[in-house]
């Protein structure tokens, strides 16, 4: 392509970026696209911790994120390495939230006698209205009234990367209509499709509006907000299917103080 010389005059001299070097423009582009995340907003102090725990800014700026992601896409993956605290994250984004929701978790998550589990968890940070069900009772829960339940946690969610299973059967109907929060260590095993899987349990039926139609903003076709660097992003082919990753951040986990 041939470009004449008054074009590139106006590139180099006349526009008004020219002052400007590539690595400046890029950093521009950096913090218009992450400003949100790099102004918090005053929410931030309405953050309740309990007693004993640190407030730590990368937690609050990871659980704002997910919010964020929750409504413009309807879901979303809480997917740091084992022991970074997805279960505290989890709770602060309930908190935040501040909806019924249901939590879907392995036995010994749920047990009432382990400090850290579910249901102890959202308790001291102050969640309400939770309800937590054994990831082996999912057929029990099809026969509850579940619809006041807006938002559903589903811990260790690589147990339904295969869809042709009864139980990724029973957990779709479940989370159907819902916003979903995929909670993983492991969210990708063997290929792409476990990704996909994973989102597609909680994908309403097409005749039904998106769970976050009347919040999500009209965004362009971003893919996953994975693509920032996450160690597995989601993708689908309509916005009721789009996941999107938390990024991942050197994010510790709330820990009591000293």
């Amino acid at each position: 392509m041939d470009v004449t010389k008054d074009y590139v005059t106006t590139i180099e001299v006349k526009s008004p970026y020219a002052r400007f070097t590539p690595r400046e423009l890029y950093l521009k582009f950096l913090y218009e696209y992450f400003r949100d995340e790099l102004n918090l907003p005053d929410e931030v102090e309405d953050m309740y911790l309990p007693a004993g725990f640190k407030k730590l800014k990368y937690q609050e700026e990871a659980v704002l994120n997910a919010r964020k992601v929750l409504e413009e896409y309807g879901g979303a993956f809480l997917s740091d390495v084992v022991g970074l605290g997805k279960t505290y994250m989890s709770a602060l984004l309930a908190q935040h939230l501040n909806e019924p929701s249901l939590v879907i978790a392995p036995p010994h998550l749920l047990d009432e006698h382990n400090p850290g589990s579910w249901p102890n968890v959202f308790r001291d940070f102050g969640v309400r209205g939770f309800l937590c069900e054994s990831l082996g009772k999912l057929a029990s829960l099809l026969d509850r009234d579940l619809r006041k339940f807006t938002t559903v946690f589903i811990d260790e969610s690589h147990r339904f990367r295969t869809e042709e299973t009864q139980s990724y059967e029973m957990l779709a109907q479940i989370c159907r209509g819902k916003r979903v929060v995929l909670v993983s260590a492991t969210p990708l095993n063997n290929t792409p499709q476990d990704i996909l899987s994973q989102t597609s349990c909680s994908s309403p039926p097409k005749t039904a509006p998106s769970p976050t139609s009347a919040t999500s903003k009209p965004s362009s076709a971003r893919s996953a907000a994975g693509s920032r660097g996450s160690t597995a992003s989601a993708t689908a082919t309509n916005t009721s299917r789009s996941f999107a990753k938390m990024p991942a951040r050197p994010a510790r986990r709330f820990s009591s103080s000293s």
